[in-house]
């Protein structure tokens, strides 16, 4: 009787070294297999965590260094007839593989699967040894650069050599990801034992043009014995059989079946209908006996890329069993540096994302790996589309024989693994290659140079992978399957031109670093790359930096995780433009950078979307953005950081690519260019954009003007009926002109879609940039958790733009990156709320951390500005626990609850200080105003003779209040880093007594002493209101003149005819100072 099928998987009982070592306790143990050296390294703590601070510049030795794996495992006896053959799923990279001693295989590719016969080498019913040589592929990549000089070697992001090596090529570091060269048998070894088996199993089949019947053949290819007979089964996921056919290998071994399906149930992309997948197995057997059976899902669908000639040149999109699609969605990397410790839990949660964010494509970008086979299984169940690039990646690839032999055994493998996947629909040829042909005036002759023998001869050999070797084995392993040569790329045009192909845009961010205001007309006919960075929610950022000396946004562990070239510079000049920044306080800091981000896909995708069209006049095909995810805790594109924790842009794209959405967007000034002045007036769009919604019964727009300053409607809503385009865009409102401020006060535009009595979608449109916005007054908001703590209410009497819940990881909205608009109640859910956890309001534009107020680390600097005192002569906000609230002076209690100077927001409420004499000074907190200061100290004698004679080189305080000789300078606010970034590595005042001038007092002490007039050398677009400084010092000096404490005071404050001097020193506010409230004020006005 013929022995069965036997697959023993070779996990454990593993362990390595380096290979250089000889000594038998050089060995370490290997927890299992796939696996990569870090990984191994990092469980025997021989290498810190690369992920966290800067440990990653302490492993970069081990991608230096060649390293050595062994297992030693059993065999079974030996069965008459039958093969033993070990498989590699993949070794990376450069491997020598021995079995008891003898060299079974040397590969010099990660993503090729070996299956080795070692029939003669195994030593049945014994203990036999795998051991393999891992040499350093950053070395060998050198030496093989120097091995083809006839080559010109280009790579950017990188060591240029990294083309030559067939090896995912962000392990050199991407810049977004660290360098880290693994080495190690990163997918699963096993060894199978069998007579026959089944070695592939596939289907080659079409859709008839109506769809009710699918035709095609089922095909396999049998290893070994050829005398067997294969049984094709084909059933539902009921397991209703719907087709089965017996068929005999001929002598290649290749058996196949011809098929007709009627009715056949189709696999859809979610959203468009079900994810139907049938069960296909093919049983190998000799007479009764089974040798071998193996088992697939596959899906039934037609995909096609539809690139017809019209009126914005050639149309770039996707059809799916008839229907257009528009393929909203994002680019993945792969998400972890060593691929081993990622989950099939893990991927499922990534990729239940996307579903949940509305994405429907994911592609996966050439500089990576192909995924595991979960990934794709996931995208097929879940019914997300695949764009799967070929490796290659921003590079001039050499074409010398040996590397065309792996390439081509690479695709050939890989396509054979992928084609039974539905969710595959397009394979491109790489990433960005054709970019670095233009940079480099590479040659390229699309339109007459047809030869690609000749391609091999010219400066870009690469033409000859991307549009022959490739879609030449593609076509042979998978016939029909579309290919585009590369991503981006478009007829042989310049891989910029917005009317053929797909486009990366990378003029915001990169290359021009237009406004992402304006991305609306900077599309393509399909944009498969675009991005913005932002940093990660500030859990994140705790874990992956373990100094806290180190959590401001210039710190060099900060510029260490950021990979990106420029990208201070970059991400600084995209918040200037775009909000103010009084403040550079950390948290706020990163709170403006998500907020960028998802600004910039609002504006995207909306825009994008718009220009789906409809059927015949598809201008926009897709939007896919840089990037879904990261491989490492870092600052990036990605819209999900690596613990899976949303940033704002997330829900931003989520909102744009709902079933239906209604977006408003209004014209602007280009307002960096030099002489431009405001337009009177703007002029305003309202549409509707829609995927495969059901028939539309009643759809109703209502458009609403609200005023930014006080949340009232500045006219009366409008409302219309409209008539919903299915699957495309309906366009409602055009061009409609509306004024500007002046005429009319800042205001925003708030669409509202309901279809059948009920709201699906809103968009708002806020005047641009924010910059210019006033967002002081009081907004009002009101944010209220359920009992149950899964919902949150909110609402705002004034329009709030931004309103972001801090996240992290277990704790997820279905909403975030709010804006809050008068009249509507928002309602969104939240999952993993702890019980006694409270919401953290990360902020939104104009609140407390806008102007630098309300954290604990800036109350701790305006103390030392107020009191000048060393840290152990007081203890800095102790929380008031007991006492009066209406008295917090009334408070007698325990010194407790010390709060450290740290970045949290302070909440509502009343708090103490403890001077050094150990009597509380009330600080009352809310959200309507910054800080008050507690009153200073008296200066001593002596500190008050140094003041008098020294004047504004000292220090600031309080002076006795019947001395007359106060200089003004003291009740000048700092203008500081804290307050505007233009003073920065400045410390200036405001003197009122000689004419309002700016003097720097320290920190440049060659300007000491000088008056540099209140421009301070900033532009002026930047200069503070002169008037509302005058009256503010003005209020300062007559405030202290008298000796009395108290708010600063507005002139309208004060009844006409009244002694001003009076009313202020009246002022039952009186044991305060007024400093830090009017530093909040100013804040407001010198940004």
């Amino acid at each position: 009787m013929a022995a069965s099928f036997a697959s023993e998987a070779l996990s454990t009982g593993w362990e390595f070294k380096l290979t250089e070592e000889t000594t038998l306790d050089s060995w370490l143990p290997v927890a299992k297999v796939p696996t990569t050296v870090h990984l191994d390294l990092l469980d025997n703590k021989k290498i810190p965590d690369p992920s966290h601070d800067m440990n990653e510049l302490q492993t970069h030795w081990v991608g230096e260094k060649s390293w050595t794996y062994r297992c030693i495992f059993s065999a079974g006896s030996k069965i008459d007839g039958t093969r033993s053959v070990l498989v590699f799923e993949g070794l990376d990279t450069f491997a020598t593989v021995r079995l008891n001693g003898t060299e079974i295989l040397k590969s010099e590719n990660m993503f090729i699967p070996y299956h080795i016969n070692v029939t003669a080498t195994i030593i049945p019913d014994a203990l036999n040894t795998i051991e393999i040589d891992f040499d350093s592929a950053l070395l060998r990549a050198r030496e093989i650069g120097k091995e083809h000089p006839e080559h010109r070697f280009i790579g950017h992001q990188t060591e240029p050599e990294r083309i030559g090596v067939r090896k995912a090529q962000c392990h050199w570091g991407w810049d977004w990801g660290p360098k880290l060269m693994t080495a190690g048998p990163w997918r699963p070894v096993r060894l199978e034992t069998y007579v026959s088996k089944v070695e592939n199993l596939w289907m080659e089949n079409t859709l008839d043009e109506d769809l009710n019947a699918c035709r095609g053949t089922i095909l396999a290819h049998v290893d070994g014995e050829i005398g067997a007979k294969i049984l094709f089964t084909l059933s539902t996921s009921e397991g209703v059989k719907v087709f089965e056919a017996e068929s005999k290998p001929d002598a290649n071994g290749l058996a196949q079946a011809p098929f007709i399906l009627q009715k056949p149930s189709l696999w859809y992309p979610h959203g468009y209908g079900a994810q139907v997948r049938y069960n296909l197995e093919a049983v190998l057997m000799v007479e009764d006996v089974v040798l071998h059976r193996i088992q697939q899902k596959i899906g039934f669908r037609r995909a096609e890329l539809i690139q017809e000639q019209d009126a914005n040149g050639k149309s770039f999109y996707f059809r799916i069993n008839g229907i257009d699609i528009f393929a909203g969605g994002s680019c993945w990397i792969p998400a972890d540096n060593f691929t081993p410790r990622i989950s099939s839990d893990r991927y499922r949660q990534w990729l239940t994302l996307m579903v949940e964010g509305n994405q429907i494509m994911t592609r996966i970008w050439g500089g990576g790996i192909f995924e595991e086979e979960v990934f794709y299984d996931l995208c097929d169940e879940l019914g997300i589309l695949v764009w799967q690039d070929f490796l290659f990646a921003c590079g001039s690839y050499p074409t010398f024989p040996s590397l065309l032999e792996l390439i081509e055994e690479e695709a050939r493998s890989n396509v054979r693994r992928l084609r039974h996947h539905p969710s595959v629909i397009i394979y491109a040829g790489g990433n960005e290659d054709y970019q670095i042909q233009e940079k480099y005036n590479l040659t390229y002759d699309y339109d007459t140079d047809k030869d690609p023998q000749s391609w091999l001869k010219t400066s870009f050999p690469s033409r000859y992978i991307f549009e022959h070797l490739l879609p030449k084995t593609l076509e042979e392993e998978h016939p029909g399957a579309i290919y585009h040569p590369s991503s981006p790329w478009g007829d042989g045009k310049h891989t910029t031109d917005q009317t053929v192909g797909d486009i990366h845009q990378w003029n915001v961010w990169h290359g021009l670093m237009r406004g992402y205001q304006n991305f609306g007309n900077m599309g393509g006919r399909f944009n498969s790359e675009f991005g913005m960075e932002a940093y990660p929610h500030m859990s994140t950022i705790k874990d992956f930096i373990s100094d806290e000396n180190e959590m401001y946004s210039q710190s060099l562990t900060m510029d260490f995780h950021n990979k990106a070239n420029d990208h201070e510079r970059r991400l600084a000049t995209y918040v200037l433009e775009n909000f103010r920044t009084s403040s550079l306080d950390f948290k706020y800091w990163v709170y403006l950078t998500q907020l960028l981000q998802s600004e910039a896909m609002h504006y995207a995708y909306r825009s994008w979307r718009r220009q789906w069209g409809r059927s015949g006049d598809r201008r926009c095909g897709g939007a896919l953005v840089w990037q879904l995810n990261d491989c490492w805790p870092t600052i990036s594109w990605a819209v999900v950081d690596y613990y899976l924790v949303k940033k704002p842009a997330f829900y931003a794209i989520k909102r744009a690519l709902e079933p239906a959405a209604i977006a408003v967007t209004r014209t602007h000034n280009e307002w960096t260019k030099g002489h431009v002045a405001p337009d009177p007036t703007s002029k305003y769009d309202v549409w509707i954009a829609t995927s495969n919604v059901p028939s539309v019964q009643a759809a109703k727009v209502e458009l609403r003007f609200i005023s930014i300053n006080t949340g009232l409607d500045i006219m009366a809503p409008q409302t219309e009926d409209v008539e919903v385009q299915l699957n495309g865009t309906t366009l409602v409102r055009e061009n409609v002109t509306i004024d500007n401020p002046p005429r009319l006060e800042a205001f925003v535009l708030l669409a509202t879609l309901s279809i059948d009595g009920q709201v699906v979608s809103r968009d708002a449109d806020w005047p641009q940039p924010f910059k210019y916005l006033s967002f002081k007054e009081n907004r009002g908001l009101a944010i209220t958790l359920s009992k149950s703590r899964d919902t949150i209410a909110i609402t705002a009497q004034k329009p709030v733009k931004g309103l972001i819940f801090a996240e992290r990881p277990g704790l997820s909205f279905s909403d975030n990156g709010l804006d809050i608009l008068p009249g509507v109640e928002y309602t969104i859910h939240t999952n993993g709320l702890k019980e006694n956890e409270e919401l953290d309001e990360n902020d939104e534009l104009g609140s407390a951390c806008q102007t630098g107020s309300l954290t604990w680390a800036q109350m701790s600097q305006r103390m030392d500005i107020v009191f000048e005192l060393h840290k152990k002569d007081y203890s800095p906000f102790p929380c008031l626990e007991d006492g009066d609230p209406k008295d917090p002076m009334s408070y007698h209690g325990p010194r407790i609850n010390i709060q450290e100077p740290n970045n949290d927001i302070i909440k509502p409420g009343f708090y103490v200080l403890l001077g050094p004499d150990g009597e509380p000074v009330e600080i009352p907190v809310n959200q309507e105003m910054p800080l008050p200061r507690a009153p200073s100290r008296t200066l001593s004698s002596s500190d008050n003779s140094l003041w008098k004679a020294e004047g504004w080189k000292q220090r600031i305080g309080d002076v006795e209040t019947s001395d007359t000789g106060i200089n003004s300078i003291q009740n000048g606010i700092l203008l500081d880093l804290t307050t505007s970034i233009f003073f920065h590595n400045y410390c200036l005042a405001i003197d009122p007594d000689d004419g309002y001038k700016v003097v720097c007092f320290s920190k440049e002490p060659q300007y000491e002493g000088l008056t540099m007039s209140r421009r301070a050398d900033i532009p002026d677009k930047y200069q503070p209101s002169y008037a509302l400084l005058k009256n503010h010092f003005r209020m300062a000096v007559l405030l202290n003149m008298k000796g009395g404490v108290g708010y600063p005071m507005w002139d309208e404050d004060i009844p006409e005819g009244c002694d001003q001097v009076a009313e202020i020193s009246q002022s039952d506010q009186g044991k305060l100072r007024f400093e830090t409230v009017l530093a909040g004020k100013l804040n407001q006005f010198l940004a």
